[in-house]
């Protein structure tokens, strides 16, 4: 397997092991790491809970060993 899809694999395990806001109103800053077959990456983001508590957003970028970066952001609503 190329080093880069590896690094690119770590990158996505540690973006997606970020923890997020889970109280409404509230706001959290994580950092995470992630490795695979020899290559690791890091990951910070900025994850936030409407007042209410129905709507979230989650922004990260992470960067690996192959010297390659990566970004993600989503919203979601819930009922």
């Amino acid at each position: 397997m190329d080093k880069n899809l590896r690094a690119g694999i770590a990158g996505a395990m540690a973006a997606g092991g970020l923890y997020h806001a889970t109280l409404p109103g509230k706001s959290m800053v994580a950092a995470g790491a992630g490795t695979y077959k020899g290559e690791s990456a890091v990951a910070v983001g900025y994850s936030r809970l409407s007042d209410n508590g129905k709507v979230g957003i989650k922004f990260s970028v992470n960067t690996n060993t192959r010297g390659d970066s990566g970004a993600a952001a989503s919203v979601g609503y819930q009922w």
